[in-house]
């Protein structure tokens, strides 16, 4: 199934190359605008350039929120628009923006959590500063959902958030590959800077693997008794890959001539 995974994120990626070149400049361009005016504002004003760090970290959760409904399209094989970016605004802002805030005050209380308990140096103090340590661990793993989870269900954020918590302890070693393929992806990204795969490279990622991974839940409610048995993922992911089909290296420089 991650051999599947990676191969549909890449060719769901290659036959829409130019879709996310264009939506990973935009990612640039918040940021490189977000930046000089933080540059700006320190060297003009001298202050009120964390108010720009947290405006461009709101906007990039915000277009986030906005891209992973644009690559969840992808995912199934569609072929959006650009502009059903707007309408796909419309629906995930606020999402988008209690997302963020959920995530800054985790951050906040983890971090203070773990700087307090790394002080005290006693069986007590090591238990909780492990225990705090994987909280927050488990957290990063997790919430790779959020945006997947919600970009295909419509969940309100908490419930979201549960269903993120929820999956990623039915499948903890699958969300533990999904976050090693996002390391993977974030490090190529780094060679273009950031255009391919990018940002939205790593939606599409995440978002593939939720698809993929809600037809064990479809199957298992249809064959219950399969609970505590090997998914037949050959059978399931039968559709998909016939979608997907069988690409050759001609087909994938000049898929006009197949």
């Amino acid at each position: 199934m991650i051999f599947f995974l990676i191969k549909k994120t890449f060719f769901d990626m290659w036959d829409n190359l130019f879709r996310i070149f264009l939506l990973n400049l935009i990612f640039i361009i918040i940021l490189l605008a977000c930046g000089s005016l933080m540059f700006l504002a320190q060297n003009l004003i001298g202050s009120y350039s964390l108010i720009f760090v947290v405006l461009g970290l709101v906007l990039l959760s915000i277009y986030s929120g906005v891209v992973s409904l644009y690559v969840r399209e992808i995912a199934d094989y569609k072929k959006p628009e650009f502009l059903e970016l707007f309408s796909y605004l419309k629906k995930s802002w606020l999402t988008s923006l209690i997302f963020f805030a959920i995530t800054v005050i985790f951050i906040f209380l983890a971090r203070t959590a773990i700087l307090y308990y790394s002080t005290i140096h006693n069986p007590a103090g090591y238990l909780l500063f492990g225990l705090i340590v994987w909280l927050a661990f488990s957290f990063i793993l997790s919430i790779q959902y959020f945006f997947p989870i919600y970009s295909r269900m419509k969940n309100n954020p908490i419930k979201t958030l549960k269903k993120c918590f929820l999956v990623f302890i039915d499948n903890p070693l699958f969300t533990l590959v999904l976050l090693i393929g996002s390391i993977i992806i974030m490090i190529l990204s780094f060679i273009t800077f950031f255009l391919i795969p990018g940002i939205a490279g790593l939606l599409l990622w995440l978002n593939a693997a939720f698809k993929l991974r809600l037809y064990k839940y479809d199957y298992l409610e249809l064959h219950p008794e399969a609970k505590n048995k090997r998914i037949p993922w050959k059978e399931i992911l039968a559709d998909e890959k016939e979608c997907v089909g069988k690409r050759t290296l001609r087909n994938l420089i000049f898929p006009w001539k197949d």
